[in-house]
């Protein structure tokens, strides 16, 4: 595992901490790696609906059609 020091703004270490406490884990090195494979995992996921949509094709369907078919499913 590699080493390294890093500097945070007072507001942020006080949220680093309480994420530590609230998260269970056993320090902030833990905490941060966590939140670097969530960020990962939401950024795969958004690059993969991405690519998703491009591959999706065009729809023909107007705005208008598409708002009012999302109104129906949703009973308005």
């Amino acid at each position: 595992m590699e080493h390294f020091n890093i500097e945070v703004p007072e507001g942020l270490r006080a949220e680093l901490d309480q994420g530590v406490r609230d998260g269970g884990f056993p320090g902030p090195a833990e905490f941060i790696a966590a939140l670097i494979r969530d960020h990962r995992q939401r950024r795969d996921a958004l690059i993969a609906a991405l690519i998703e949509g491009e591959e999706s094709g065009f729809d023909e369907r107007s705005i208008e059609d598409i708002i009012a078919e999302g109104r129906k499913r949703a009973g308005l």
